[in-house]
């Protein structure tokens, strides 16, 4: 009964994070978004206050549903060592040291390969296509 305790409190952490995440990242959406759009770098560095008058919106919800739909993306994608690191912590209580510091192998490679993997797609791939 203690570990479904235990896995609850740290899906409420989980949470509490992804929710201070999500805040935050809605704080500062418009350097997110100008940092995620290529084409309006070059705009936001010579003109910072008239960066964002290029979008064409036809209904105002159109531009809140732009921010929180990125917020939430990006800040699902920081949460994600996070939720691994709770996950591995969780079962670390349950598996022998060998195997623990197998997972953490595993958990380390897989995180690192999930960010390489993003930051080389998000700089190389997508200018090219």
């Amino acid at each position: 009964m203690f570990y479904i305790k235990e896995l609850i409190l740290r899906l409420k952490f989980t949470f509490f994070s992804l929710t201070i995440t999500l805040f935050l990242c809605y704080l500062y959406k418009n350097v997110l978004l100008t940092l995620l759009s290529f084409s309006l770098i070059n705009d936001f560095f010579s003109q910072p206050t008239n960066a964002f008058s290029n979008f064409i919106y036809t209904h105002p919800i159109e531009l809140f549903k732009t921010n929180i739909y990125s917020a939430l993306i990006i800040s699902t994608f920081l949460l994600i060592p996070y939720f691994f690191w709770h996950l591995f912590d969780f079962l670390k209580s349950s598996l022998l040291k060998e195997e623990s510091e197998k997972l953490l192998s595993v958990f380390v490679k897989s995180i690192t390969f999930v960010f390489l993997f993003n930051i080389i797609s998000f700089f190389l791939f997508l200018p090219n296509i």
